[in-house]
């Protein structure tokens, strides 16, 4: 953990490339979507990376990401659905475009 915390790249690495595939298909299950899964499991590895000193067990790391990641894509479903309801109301208005 000394290591990690210190910011050593090949530690993160391992910790990036054993989380990374569980991150991924966790992502998946929420987004459905093969790229953004992507996008949303790096981002929660980014975001580990930034706050690595904080951080005491291995556990630690396991919930942080995991937690990071779920709440992550529930975010950005419920921005994708208020997306969805705004472009709905806006279709079915009567307005004229200028």
């Amino acid at each position: 953990m000394h290591e990690f915390r210190s910011g050593d790249e090949k530690t993160f690495s391992l910790v990036f490339n054993y989380f990374y595939p569980q991150l991924f298909h966790f992502a998946l299950h929420y987004v459905k979507d093969r790229a953004e899964a992507e996008d949303q499991a790096s981002e929660a590895l980014y975001k580990l990376w930034e706050r690595r000193e904080n951080f005491k067990t291995s556990g630690n790391i396991k919930a942080f990401l995991f937690i990071t990641l779920r709440n992550a894509c529930l975010n950005l479903l419920k921005g994708q659905k208020n997306a969805a309801r705004k472009f709905d109301k806006w279709k079915y208005c009567n307005c004229s475009t200028p």
